[in-house]
């Protein structure tokens, strides 16, 4: 019987160990377990197109990725600059159009840093440049600056086309999505909230902040169509960015 007892005590005791040590072990696979989801969870809250392309203001400029987009009295910008912001804001598009699956219809973007422009869908050859060639810093003659403004503005009243394009395809798949500025572009004039987004023949105030709005739109965009690719079926999902605060008038 004595023996009978110590048998029994000695398997209890390898029961409460084996059962201790598949305790550990649990423990260890859901702590394991919760570290992964909360590396998932802060993986999922990484925005690559927010890194790669860093939509924000310098003062009364809007900015891309450091570059600053709009010209005032006060605070020039070179065209070598504006060039660049708008090559970066071309990329932009072109990459959320292409991570929500959204093809172009009339024109589309054709990144090409600051030699950007945007070609007919259809038809390759016939491009519209989103730059003036200021050759390398040498601000060309009045005739000659008032034939680049023209062509420049051909090709921001296509920017803006296809911007308007992807928010008509990103309203479509989400209706509680919709720009925060309102964007026009027609043959009869291109404008964010009234304000003109094509180049006269001396920019200021107005242009700079219309150019502001519209990447305010862009950042909006970007916000969406990180919602969109993470299922979350639109822009119920993501937390709105902040508007760029318009420039002091």
């Amino acid at each position: 019987l004595a023996a009978l007892e110590r048998r029994c005590w000695a398997e209890l005791a390898r029961a409460n160990w084996a059962i201790d040590t598949e305790t550990e072990r649990r423990r260890s696979y859901v702590a394991r377990r919760r570290h992964c989801e909360s590396a998932l969870a802060r993986l999922h809250a990484l925005s690559v197109l927010n890194d790669a392309f860093f939509v924000w203001h310098d003062g009364p400029f809007g900015t891309i990725n450091g570059f600053r987009l709009g010209k005032l009295p006060w605070a020039d910008v070179s065209w070598s600059e504006i060039n660049a912001a708008f090559g970066q804001a071309a990329m932009l598009l072109n990459t959320v159009a292409d991570s929500v699956g959204y093809v172009f219809r009339a024109y589309t973007p054709v990144p090409m840093g600051s030699y950007s422009r945007l070609a007919k869908v259809g038809d390759e050859r016939t491009t519209h440049q989103l730059f003036i060639d200021s050759q390398g810093g040498y601000v060309p003659a009045a005739a000659k600056m008032w034939l680049l403004r023209g062509r420049l503005n051909d090709g921001i009243r296509r920017f803006v086309g296809c911007v308007v394009e992807l928010a008509a395809f990103a309203a479509s798949r989400d209706r509680a999505f919709c720009l925060p500025y309102n964007l026009q572009a027609d043959r009869e004039r291109c404008c964010c909230c009234g304000l003109d987004l094509t180049v006269d023949s001396n920019p200021g105030v107005g242009w700079t902040r219309a150019i502001k709005l519209l990447l305010t739109d862009l950042k909006f965009l970007v916000a969406w169509a990180l919602a969109y690719t993470q299922g979350n079926g639109g822009s119920a999902g993501a937390a709105p960015p902040s508007p760029l605060p318009p420039p002091a008038t």
